[in-house]
C-alpha cells in the first residue's frame, strides 16, 4: 500500500464554528470514499495557522477519485457559498512522488 495524502487549506473567517460544522462535511464526505485511512483537521484558533483538512488514502487513484467526485465538489460549493473559499491548490503528498 502506498498512502497518499492531500492538504487543503482554506482563508480564515469570523465563523469558526460554522466554518467547523461545514468542514465536518468535507471531512465525512472523504472518509466515505473508497480507500480513505484518515483525515486531520487543523487547528485554527491561533493567528498564525493555516486552516486545513489532510486526507489520506490508501493509493494516489484512489485520492484523487475523491478529490475529483462528484460529492467533494457538492460540499466544496456549499463551503463556497458560506464564504469558505480554499486559499492554495491542494497539495499532494505521495511516497515517490
Amino acid at each position: 500500500m502506498t498512502l497518499s495524502t492531500a492538504v487543503t487549506i482554506f482563508h480564515p473567517v469570523p465563523d469558526s464554528q460554522g466554518f467547523d460544522t461545514w468542514l465536518s462535511e468535507l471531512q465525512a464526505s472523504a472518509q466515505a470514499a473508497e480507500g480513505a485511512v484518515s483525515t486531520s483537521v487543523s487547528v485554527h484558533d491561533e493567528p498564525h495557522l493555516e486552516w486545513g483538512l489532510a486526507v489520506t488514502f490508501e493509493t494516489e487513484d484512489l485520492l484523487h477519485q475523491w478529490l475529483d467526485s462528484a460529492g467533494r465538489m457538492a460540499v466544496l460549493k456549499d463551503g463556497q457559498s458560506q464564504g469558505y473559499w480554499h486559499a492554495t491548490t491542494d497539495l499532494i503528498l505521495a511516497e515517490g512522488s
